[in-house]
């Protein structure tokens, strides 16, 4: 119970605050690059130094750096964690893999990949004006692919494509058609675009396929293959798993080329935005992935400081409002892309998923919570601005609920989100003070 005159709240805020040795704004994230300017990551959430030189002398006690980019063997001394960052295919570098990667020591691996520690996507609000409005086209298709030895069956299905189609390639493959014109202006004019990657593999996703998206050209993809996880909205792609595909995709052509109400439904979602699952892809570009990768050191370093306290005293992390009555359990939530939590009391008698979003949302309201996106996101109800231009205050809705240092594969489609009453019960009773992550979409 809390002391006389003082609510659950009130005393388990105070009782559980932690002192934490590193003060990042005095001692900010520091990672080597080893090449390039010095770089301080304005806006990032925890303070964040990106160095472009080679390591000196470490400071009194302490490593000079936090992590640098390479493998630990032979790595200076004071130079951290290693880390691998590269946004290749791991068909084409199998060094990739996250589970190869950590074989070769790496403690930190940044890929395409969502499961991990931090993804590198291609997707992206300020490079792609998604939902830039829809221009009237003038012919079916087109390509832009010029490494004609790909490990896909790209060419085999571009040359299928070719004898069904009028097939405008402007690659050095197959090509047929030269412009001046930016390939983004190319693609505006053209029903379907064939997004077609180098490799098929998981999460493996380019600009080929969110170009597309940007012309408002509906993609035919081969590529990624969980694409259906990257699915802008439903009914709004054509995927090639194989060349047994292509008959079934080219009928389907055929019926959209005759059929102007079904081609149009493909690209609605011009006019309402995208679903739910794709915006909490796509906002995962509003962090930089290197201010992420700061973010993942800070939370570690500071994992560290707590388990290192908790031997010396557990904070309570819960209160019971009087003899016999509810228990009130105190949990640290932040939102994804930000570093600190904010404090959330959930009562133990709703230990439930709506029970947890309620306090969630109230705790973040009351707080006058901006979703970190919010400056990024184009207006989709107002139909398409340009980025930046939006100001309006948005209501908080959450799609994910999900302990902190899951990876993003788990939590947005794994075992790993908090989206059933069992699993809520059983991280907030088995998990003092639990940490948690939250996803507002």
């Amino acid at each position: 119970m809390a002391p006389a005159g003082q609510s659950c709240e009130s005393w388990l805020t105070q009782a559980d605050a932690r002192v934490y040795q590193r003060d990042f704004q005095r001692q900010p994230i520091t990672v080597m690059e080893g090449y390039g300017q010095d770089t301080e990551l304005a806006g990032c959430a925890v303070p964040c130094k990106m160095v472009g030189g080679g390591p000196g002398q470490p400071a009194e006690g302490t490593p000079l750096y936090d992590a640098h980019f390479g493998p630990a063997a032979g790595a200076a001394p004071g130079t951290g964690l290693s880390v691998v960052r590269n946004m290749e295919s791991m068909s084409n570098y199998p060094g990739l893999a996250v589970e190869r990667a950590r074989y070769d020591g790496y403690d930190i691996v940044m890929t395409t990949r969502l499961d991990s520690d931090v993804p590198a996507s291609y997707l992206s609000w300020a490079e792609y004006l998604v939902m830039k409005p829809l221009v009237p086209k003038e012919a079916d298709v087109v390509a832009f692919i010029s490494n004609c030895g790909a490990k896909s069956f790209r060419l085999q299905a571009l040359e299928a494509l070719s004898a069904n189609f009028t097939v405008h390639s402007y690659g050095r493959c197959l090509h047929n058609v030269d412009t001046r014109d930016p390939k983004a202006d190319v693609l505006r004019r053209y029903k379907f675009t064939l997004a077609f990657e180098n490799s098929q593999e998981l999460d493996y996703i380019t600009e080929k396929y969110i170009q597309a998206l940007e012309a408002g050209s509906v993609p035919i993809v081969i590529g990624a293959t969980n694409i259906a996880d990257y699915e802008v909205a439903p009914n709004s792609m054509l995927v090639l798993e194989s060349m047994e595909d292509i008959p079934a995709v080219a009928a389907r052509m055929q019926q959209l080329l005759r059929n102007k109400t079904a081609y149009d439904e493909m690209l609605a979602w011009k006019e309402i935005g995208p679903q739910d699952k794709f915006l909490a892809l796509l906002d995962l570009s509003v962090v930089h992935s290197s201010c992420s990768l700061c973010i993942q050191l800070a939370t570690r370093i500071r994992t560290a400081e707590e388990a290192a306290q908790q031997l010396q005293r557990q904070p309570p992390c819960s209160c019971r409002r009087a003899p016999g009555g509810a228990v009130v359990h105190h949990l640290l939530v932040r939102e994804r892309g930000r570093f600190e939590s904010r404090d959330v009391f959930l009562d133990g008698g709703n230990l439930t998923v709506a029970g947890l979003h309620a306090a969630i949302n109230q705790a973040f309201g009351r707080a006058g919570q901006v979703p970190i996106w919010q400056s990024h996101r184009p207006d989709f109800k107002g139909g398409a601005r340009e980025i930046g231009k939006f100001n309006t205050l948005i209501k908080l809705r959450i799609y994910r609920v999900y302990q902190v240092g899951q990876t993003q594969r788990a939590a947005l489609y794994g075992e790993a989100s908090l989206d059933t009453d069992l699993k809520v019960a059983g991280i907030v009773s088995g998990n003092p003070c639990a940490k948690l992550e939250v996803v507002f979409v």
